[in-house]
C-alpha cells in the first residue's frame, strides 16, 4: 500500500509541476547548465526546467503526455536531471 501512495504522489507532483511551469528571465542561465541535453532530445519528448530550494534548476524531461481536458499538456512520470559536480545526473 505504501508503494502505491508514494507512486501516486510522484505521479500527482510531475503533473504538478508540468502544469505549474513558465517562463522566466533565467532562461539563458538555464541554456547553459541544460543547452546540450534539452538539444539531443527526441521530437516526441518534452521538458521543463524548473526553479527549487537547490541551487540550480531541475531539469523534468518526459515522452508521456496527454491533455488534461482543460487545454494543458500534464504527464503521469518524468525523467529528472540535475547538475552534479559540473555534470549532468539523471534521477
Amino acid at each position: 500500500m505504501y508503494k502505491a501512495k508514494k507512486f501516486i504522489s510522484y505521479m500527482a507532483l510531475c503533473v504538478l509541476i508540468f502544469s505549474l511551469c513558465a517562463c522566466g528571465e533565467k532562461g539563458s542561465e538555464n541554456a547553459a547548465i541544460y543547452g546540450e541535453t534539452v538539444g539531443g532530445l527526441e521530437d516526441n519528448e518534452l521538458f521543463a526546467i524548473i526553479d527549487t530550494n537547490a541551487s540550480l534548476p531541475v531539469l523534468l524531461v518526459t515522452s508521456q503526455v496527454y491533455n488534461d481536458g482543460l487545454g494543458n499538456q500534464a504527464a503521469l512520470n518524468c525523467d529528472v536531471y540535475y547538475l552534479i559536480d559540473k555534470s549532468q545526473s539523471n534521477f
